[in-house]
């Protein structure tokens, strides 16, 4: 799998891009970088972790049968590390990437903010960093199910001026950024048109027990 722009240099080996970069798959026709948001998705309700995200999943983020794992690990400062492990295989190096989530309630539904924080053990520059991925996802069992905003859909609601936004250029697809406010995007994502945006289950994970 091609290593995008958001990830630092592999040491050796095939890498898998992380979350924030992943490039297109026969699972997730993404042409580009996820849709990301200048203001975090709940953040006028506050963030509160949810104890359904506790605990060690696994799933796989491409095509092919690769297994990675995630574990939650919840903070006293309502944050959530997420840190994910693929092991080695015969077509990739071994992975790890450190994420930080923040999740809220909307309108019934569920929210997350995701963050990539180190790749590797290669922490981020200041700007990647702070680039925010919000996600819907819903708990059934042992299943969690997380689905990403539709880049087109986002920017056909951007030309419509239904949400504020911007697409810029990068190496690997444009990367299209939300720009509304938090109070206006709380609202909007409280509606049927703004759950709309979210696009088919980007990621299916398995409680690990």
């Amino acid at each position: 799998m091609m290593t995008m722009i958001a990830t630092p240099p592999s040491r050796g080996g095939n890498h898998r891009a992380p979350i924030a970069a992943m490039p297109p798959t026969n699972r997730s026709p993404r042409r580009g970088p996820p849709v990301t948001t200048t203001a975090p998705a709940g953040s006028t309700v506050g963030f509160v972790n949810d104890p359904v995200l506790d605990g060690l999943w696994s799933g796989h983020l491409d095509s092919d049968t690769q297994v990675t794992y995630f574990h939650f690990v919840p903070r006293a400062d309502n944050t959530i590390t997420v840190i994910s492990v693929t092991p080695q295989s015969p077509h990739h190096a071994a992975q790890w990437n450190t994420y930080r989530l923040t999740s809220a309630t909307l309108g019934g539904q569920q929210f997350a903010n995701l963050r990539l924080v180190l790749t590797d053990g290669i922490a981020l520059s200041p700007t990647l960093r702070k680039e925010n991925i919000p996600m819907r996802y819903v708990a059934d069992g042992d299943a969690l199910t997380f689905y990403l905003l539709d880049e087109d859909k986002v920017r056909a609601a951007i030309a419509a001026h239904a949400i504020g936004g911007r697409t810029r250029k990068r190496a690997f697809g444009d990367n299209t950024t939300i720009t509304t406010g938090a109070k206006a995007l709380d609202a909007f994502l409280r509606t049927p048109e703004g759950l709309a945006l979210f696009g088919k289950p980007f990621l299916v994970l398995k409680k690990v027990k």
